[in-house]
């Protein structure tokens, strides 16, 4: 049931994923769900995704039924606006960058001294296979 998922761990969501007790899509349409309940309240998610999650969620189903698995295969997240995401607008929530949507995600600088978490986090995300299902205020 929903209510009872709502405050479980990446690592427990990833073991009923594992174990067939829910789907990615089910866990998708549950966040999405909440999202759309409680944001107004809220206010923490700027940039909904969610066609683009529940395409993500169907492709990570059919990859577990094929007996694929990766670290996070078919768990929904949410990214902050800030890192870029391809296809969506990353402003750092300044209005002069409004038009701004990357066409591709944050990736590490491979000439760079050191490695910030904005960087890679969401080139890590897409290589686990976790689907974003929304962007959240930076």
């Amino acid at each position: 049931m929903f209510t009872e998922r709502i405050f479980q761990t990446a690592e427990e969501l990833m073991a009923a994923l594992r174990a067939g007790e829910v789907s990615s899509a089910e866990l998708t349409d549950e966040a999405i769900a909440r999202i759309e309940r409680d944001d107004t309240a809220v206010n923490a998610i700027c940039v909904p995704d969610f066609d683009r999650a529940r395409a993500a969620a169907r492709d990570a189903d059919e990859a577990r039924a094929r007996g694929e698995d990766r670290p996070l295969l078919g768990l929904p997240v949410t990214v902050k606006e800030s890192f870029d995401m391809a296809g969506l607008p990353t402003t750092w929530g300044m209005p002069p960058h409004r038009d701004f949507v990357p066409a591709e995600d944050a990736v590490p600088d491979p000439f760079a001294l050191s490695y910030s978490p904005e960087s890679t986090a969401c080139a890590a995300l897409r290589a686990s296979s976790a689907l974003s299902a929304a962007r959240a205020a930076a």
